[in-house]
């Protein structure tokens, strides 16, 4: 071509390479957004899915376990709006926390199964070794997820980490006078 004189500018080649380059780009981003959105969406879902059967499960064991897991569950988002206003929390309990606390909080009797229906279902007041039995309940609602953890291999996982603590911790008290750890304060 040089010898006839003809010259092609490189520019509307080199433009179009990098439309299509960009456009590439773009819709790459795009899908791949999509499949991450679609992820979120599927673990969500899973997550209702792993509350709603562990809470029917207890609510088949003692109905009133059950109504009393949703009031909790109620009571939970109460709560955790209210100290969310409190600048100490703020940071903690954001919307998403809050929603995530809320729906696990059904699960913090979870280990009510491994206590005798004799226990559950007794009119009067527990003895003292009853007691120590029903006490036992956070550990064995911990154990569960623990060993559900390991069988899938499951490691350092939010939720299931919020939902251990919320079982095992569900009867601490402030004063240190709960169970099973007596812990206290903050």
């Amino acid at each position: 071509m040089s010898t006839h004189g003809t010259f092609l500018s490189p520019l509307f080649p080199t433009l179009g390479l990098a439309s299509a380059i960009a456009f590439m780009t773009v819709a790459r981003f795009t899908i791949e957004r999509g499949r991450a959105d679609r992820a979120s969406r599927e673990t969500v879902t899973s997550q209702r899915l792993m509350v709603r059967s562990l809470l029917s499960l207890t609510e088949i064991r003692d109905a009133e376990t059950g109504r009393h897991s949703r009031r909790t569950q109620q009571y939970t988002r109460i709560l955790a709006e209210q100290l969310a206003t409190d600048p100490r929390f703020s940071d903690y309990l954001t919307p998403d926390r809050i929603s995530l606390l809320s729906s696990l909080a059904p699960l913090h009797d979870i280990g009510k199964v491994g206590v005798p229906d004799r226990l559950l279902q007794k009119p009067a007041a527990l003895t003292a070794e009853e007691l120590l039995e029903m006490r036992k309940h956070p550990a064995h609602g911990r154990d569960v997820i623990v060993h559900a953890e390991q069988d899938v291999g499951a490691a350092d996982d939010l939720i299931l980490a919020m939902a251990k603590d919320i079982v095992y911790t569900h009867h601490e008290k402030w004063d240190g006078t709960g169970y099973p750890e007596s812990l206290s304060g903050t």
